[in-house]
This record gives structure tokens, C-alpha cells and sequence, in this order.
């Protein structure tokens, strides 16, 4: 089975906004009276924000908070000797955590309005990426090759196919670099693969989809939902050993001329949590990477003008164009 994976820290929006927001779900304790939501809980998330409200121009965001037992810092009855209150549970308080914070960090201020103002729009992918958080591909320096193999197709109508949302089994986390691609690529179809079922609302051009990056009945499925088959994948997902390859061979043939397709986190082709190792498999993403290299070579005519140097190297992909290998991750263009 696939695992999804968008690894990193979710920073769409941090704590600090909820204090200020009031916009809680239903059933959830809000942070006291001038302390900010850091101090409250750790466990604060933003799961994103509505289309609805963006197109309203309301500064409302969905939120999730909860506060964790035995997590933080000595309630004051605590301190103060008496017993732990009725549940029996130790709750850590506000009261003892003196990071107090008024009005959100700038930061968090930067990203929030960035989010509802969509200048992803706007901006060069690798600064998008950093200002918008809640993903991983700037830390791992991917966003400057997305810049460079997919800023001129930004004003085109693509369909773009993410596997990996990101959260692991938390229906309401995730969808990071998904807010990304809705506001970078503003006249783009959209749809984001998941193993495990998410709650992410992103929009009308933006649809998660529950499926396993490994079957080819659920990848099809994707590409109805996508109205044709995409012509840009990115793989975030499971990077489990077999699967990098099973999404590729389902996909890439149907995928059109000039398609690209990129594999992410080639570094778990080398460790055995992974299903890898050193030298890294053939089943494992850097293995397809290898076989492509050769798919694309035998274009080289030198092997048809001089065939007493020997044969072509064999090769199982078609249509490969190039091959573009960066630190930790590669793209393929679609001959």
C-alpha cells in the first residue's frame, strides 16, 4: 500500500493567527484573553482557507485547535499545591508560558494575507513556495528547478496531477504545495492523490482524490476526474520501493508531447526504510531514473551509423525527451 507524504512541517498559517481570528471550530476551548494560541496549545493547525471566504474577501480562516493533556507547562493550581482538576488530567496552562503575543508575528500576518489574496499569482515558483508554506520543496531546494522546467507553462490550462497531499492519516492536514499550483497555475485543473481520506477544500479547479498511487483503476480514475490525462504529475508520494515506478509506467504513456513528470525525495532510493539501499535497486525511483537515462541515449543516431560499436542499451520507457536530475529529485519531458 502507498503512504501519502508531503514531509515538513505544515506552516500555511501558523498558531498565532487563531488567537486573533476567533474562528475555532464548534466545540473547541478558545485561548484566554489576551494570550495568543502558541501559548494555548501546541497542537494548533490550519487546515486552509474556503474559496468561498477568499471570494468574499473576509479574513476568516478554518481552523483546528485542541489542547493536549499533559502537554506544555504547570497549570497555576498546580503550582499553587492543589490537585489536578476534575478529569484528573494534568493540564498544562497559559499561565506559566510567557511568549505572549498580542498581534500575530509578521510572518504570520506575510502568509495569512498571502493566502487570501492568492499572490502566488504573481510571484516566481520558488518565492511562492517559501512565503506560502506548508510545504517541504523549498527547504529540500526543489522550487528553483520547478521554477525552471515549469515557469513557462504557468498561464497555460494544465492539468496538473500531485500524488501525495501531505498529513499522513489527519484528514484535515496537508494540501500545502496544492495551494501552491491553484494560485501559480490560475487556469489549471487540479487534482491531488491521496492514500488516506482528506478534508481539504481548495476551490472548484482544485479536487483531492482517496486512491493508491499503485493502482492503475485509481490512477484512471484520476485522470477522468482530471477531464484527460495530465500533463504535468509531480510524485510526493509514498516513495516506497515499486511504487515511483507503478504511477510512472500507468501515467506516462498517456501523458501528451511536451508533458512533464517529476519524482520527488530520491535520497529514500538509498535507505532501507524505504525499501532501497546502496547502490540504490532498480526498483526504486533511482533505478527508473537509470533507465531512463538509457531510454533517452538510444536517440543518440551514433548507434545507427555505427552499429559495429555495439548494440543500444536496453530500455522499457518510450517517448522519453531528457532527463533533468537534481539533488533529490528529476523531471522528465515527454518526446
Amino acid at each position: 500500500m502507498s503512504v501519502s507524504k508531503d514531509a515538513g512541517p505544515h506552516r500555511a498559517l501558523p498558531r498565532d493567527i487563531l488567537a486573533k481570528t476567533g474562528d475555532l471550530q464548534p466545540g473547541t476551548p478558545k485561548p484566554p484573553k489576551g494570550l495568543c494560541s502558541q501559548a494555548f496549545s501546541n497542537q494548533a493547525f490550519v487546515s486552509g482557507v474556503s474559496e468561498r471566504d477568499w471570494s468574499l474577501n473576509t479574513p476568516r480562516v478554518r481552523a483546528r485547535a485542541t489542547m493536549t493533556p499533559g502537554v506544555g507547562t504547570q497549570s497555576q493550581t498546580e503550582q499553587d499545591g492543589a490537585a489536578p482538576d476534575e478529569q484528573g488530567v494534568e493540564r498544562k496552562s497559559v499561565l506559566t508560558n510567557r511568549r505572549t503575543c498580542m498581534t500575530p508575528h509578521p510572518k504570520t500576518r506575510i502568509r495569512s494575507i498571502a493566502g487570501l489574496a492568492r499572490i502566488g499569482a504573481l510571484l516566481p515558483l520558488d518565492q511562492a513556495f517559501r512565503l506560502y508554506g506548508g510545504s517541504d520543496k523549498w527547504l529540500h531546494r526543489y522550487s528553483g528547478p520547478y521554477r525552471r522546467h515549469l515557469g513557462s507553462k504557468r498561464l497555460h490550462q494544465n492539468r496538473i496531477l500531485e500524488i501525495g497531499v501531505g498529513g499522513y492519516e489527519d484528514r484535515e492536514m496537508g494540501g500545502g504545495s496544492l495551494r501552491v499550483w491553484r494560485d501559480c497555475f490560475p487556469l489549471s485543473r487540479i487534482v491531488g492523490l491521496d492514500l488516506h481520506e482528506k478534508n481539504v477544500d481548495l476551490g472548484a479547479r482544485v479536487t483531492v482524490v482517496q486512491g493508491d498511487q499503485a493502482s492503475a483503476n485509481d490512477l484512471n480514475h484520476v485522470v477522468e476526474v482530471l477531464g484527460g490525462p495530465p500533463n504535468i504529475v509531480i510524485d510526493d508520494g509514498s516513495h516506497l520501493v515499486d511504487h515511483a515506478i507503478a504511477s510512472f509506467s500507468i501515467l506516462f504513456p498517456q501523458m501528451p508531447s511536451g508533458s512533464i513528470y517529476v519524482v520527488e525525495d530520491l535520497q529514500t532510493s538509498y535507505s532501507p526504510n524505504w525499501g532501497g539501499g546502496i547502490p540504490a535497486p532498480e526498483t526504486t525511483a533511482i533505478g527508473l531514473a537509470r533507465d531512463l537515462v538509457d531510454a533517452v541515449q538510444v536517440q543518440d543516431p551514433t548507434f545507427d551509423r555505427r552499429p559495429q560499436d555495439g548494440p543500444k542499451p536496453s530500455h522499457w520507457a518510450a517517448d522519453v525527451g531528457a532527463v533533468h536530475i537534481y539533488p533529490g529529485i528529476f523531471f522528465i519531458e515527454k518526446a
